[in-house]
């Protein structure tokens, strides 16, 4: 997506209403994430008290820091947006619930990718819990 967005030929939008970046070049059209629509998201679920948030692929977040030059930047945008106090309304003071959780959700590589992700590079930091896909079941079986 980065190098979409870096394209002089794509059109980048934000839906604010909807809190969700897209862009169009040419004839595709990609919806997708960025850390604004990540921190937006985050901050609804403190302010509405919900249990957490899941994020499922987190592998595909950026572990290299290529593109943009932060590795992790949803993660990052994420665990940022988890500071109750920095999204208060008027005079209001509340504590983050603490059972608000962010589970995070890896796919092991397959032998077969050309540059799978070493375990040693995935970010736990931000994650309450970590759930490790091992296998994918296709229609076939």
């Amino acid at each position: 997506v980065c190098e979409l967005e870096r394209d002089p030929d794509s059109r980048v939008y934000f839906d604010s209403n909807r809190s969700v970046p897209f862009l169009i070049n040419g004839n595709q059209f990609v919806a997708y994430e960025n850390p604004r629509s990540i921190r937006s998201k985050t901050t609804w679920a403190s302010m509405e008290r919900l249990g957490g948030i899941a994020v499922f692929d987190a592998q595909l977040d950026n572990p290299k820091g290529l593109c943009p030059q932060q590795p992790f930047p949803l993660l990052s945008a994420m665990a940022d947006a988890q500071v109750c106090h920095s999204c208060v309304q008027k005079d209001e003071v509340f504590r983050c619930d603490p059972l608000f959780t962010v589970s995070c959700s890896y796919r092991l590589p397959t032998a077969h990718e050309p540059s799978p992700m070493s375990i040693d590079k995935i970010s736990f930091d931000p994650c309450d819990q970590i759930v490790v896909e091992e296998v994918f079941l296709t229609d076939s079986g």
